[in-house]
């Protein structure tokens, strides 16, 4: 199950980043697998105050990984941080 994070983007371009992000999601085909956190932040380069927005990539496949954050930085050229995760356990809907 892709995991893309939205990490520090302003307010008023959020929606647009995720509205890029999910269109191409979409078109890998992952639409129905993957899930798109925005996280409100206020990211800093250490050296230099200005903000520094970037998106990350999870997969528990590192392939499944790189193919997406490649695809998502061709089209938008952000910073992109890409990782294999260890697992993932789906939650089960319980019996009412």
């Amino acid at each position: 199950m892709p995991n893309i994070l939205i990490v520090g983007f302003d307010k008023n371009v959020v929606e647009n980043v995720w509205v890029n992000v999910a269109a191409i999601v979409c078109q890998l085909g992952l639409g129905g697998d993957a899930i798109v956190t925005i996280v409100p932040a206020d990211t800093k380069w250490c050296d230099n105050p200005v903000p520094a927005p970037y998106l990350v990539v999870r997969d528990t496949d590192l392939e499944g990984a790189r193919k997406i954050a490649n695809a998502l930085h061709r089209r938008l050229n952000l910073d992109i941080e890409y990782e294999k995760i260890a697992g993932f356990l789906a939650a089960v809907p319980s019996a009412s």
